[in-house]
């Protein structure tokens, strides 16, 4: 009975060695995993289940969006036609920040003799895309006083901050197909950023 008795120790000591050792194994496999994800979250490489990282995303927005857009329109009534040009250079300023730098002029009668050329001054801000509602970010068509054509209006790209109506993000572009693909790429920035929807 003894030896009998021993025999079942041992199997029941084993039993439980086996179980133990898988716990182990899994709880080190779950830390292997989250190390690996914060790893990635601090060289910007944050994914979600489809689409690219965050670093790829912020590339693109400042490759593509550091932009010039020139449109005019004409006051027929007062005989003016006025030139509008916005510079945008985007940098990025941190992971899920981007620095906007915009420089605006308008020209009155360009290419007359008595053309005239006004500049705004330079803005320069910051903007932490984490602060953004991404289903705030629309495009829509700027519409132009005076009898231009509707073929020549800019498109404006803008996204809100969250819980506030405030603009936390703007540009005016020439391209409709630009400006919405802008918005998908800024909509997919923010939510790996971690911005959200306004509860308002």
């Amino acid at each position: 009975m003894r030896k009998e008795g021993r025999m079942i120790d041992r199997k029941f000591l084993a039993v439980v060695f086996v179980l133990l050792m898988a716990v182990a194994v899994s709880q080190a496999q779950d830390q292997q995993q989250k190390a690996a994800a914060g790893a990635k979250a601090k060289s910007g490489k944050t994914t979600t289940d489809k689409g690219p990282t965050l670093d790829e995303t912020m590339n693109w927005i400042v490759n593509s969006l550091s932009v010039t857009t020139p449109y005019y329109y004409h006051l027929p009534d007062i005989h003016v036609i006025l030139s509008h040009r916005y510079q945008y250079t985007l940098t990025k300023a941190g992971m899920c920040s981007l620095r906007v730098v915009t420089q605006y002029s308008v020209t009155e009668n360009p290419g007359s003799t008595q053309s005239s050329t006004e500049s705004s001054p330079t803005t320069d801000y910051n903007v932490n895309l984490a602060e953004l509602d991404p289903t705030s970010a629309a495009v829509k068509p700027v519409v132009l006083p005076g009898d231009s054509p509707k073929s020549q209006n800019p498109f404006q790209l803008t996204v809100s901050k969250t819980n506030t109506s405030t603009s936390g993000f703007g540009l005016v572009l020439s391209d409709e197909s630009l400006a919405n693909r802008g918005k998908v790429a800024l909509v997919h920035t923010i939510e790996l950023c971690g911005g959200k929807k306004s509860a308002f």
